[in-house]
């Protein structure tokens, strides 16, 4: 056996984050790997269903999501590049994109104009609707 070199972290996969569908019927889960050339990680949100898995997210950034309902992940992204310029002159705001399980294109459901590292959302009675806590 041989011993483990520094260069054998961009090897693997890291899983995190698994969360089950309102439902049950799916669950997701984040895949992280290290990046030499970024100096850091990507990760990508992966999907589960029927002893199918398969890749939801590909642009690296997918790491904090939640349910939204059934069908569709919200996500945090940066995929905006004038979003990722104002956080980098200091501005806090993070952008959150909706995809369906089924996969397609995500697109941008809102941001918030703060640093969010985790977003849930809390049941309120029937007629008040939804709200997200952040």
């Amino acid at each position: 056996m041989r011993k483990l070199e520094r260069n054998d972290i961009f090897n693997y996969a890291f899983l995190a984050k698994p969360a089950f569908s309102p439902t049950g019927k799916r669950a997701a889960f984040v895949v992280s790997r290290a990046v030499e050339a970024r100096n850091g990680y990507e990760s990508d949100i992966w999907l589960s269903e029927d002893g199918r898995v398969m890749k939801l997210t590909s642009g690296g950034d997918g790491s904090s999501y939640f349910f939204e309902d059934d069908t569709h992940i919200l996500f945090a992204a940066d995929r905006d590049p004038s979003y990722a310029k104002r956080r980098e002159d200091g501005e806090k705001l993070t952008s959150y994109f909706r995809i369906s399980v089924d996969g397609g294109e995500a697109e941008r459901a809102f941001t918030v104009p703060l640093a969010v590292s985790e977003i849930k959302k809390l049941p309120l009675r029937k007629d008040e609707g939804e709200l997200f806590y952040i």
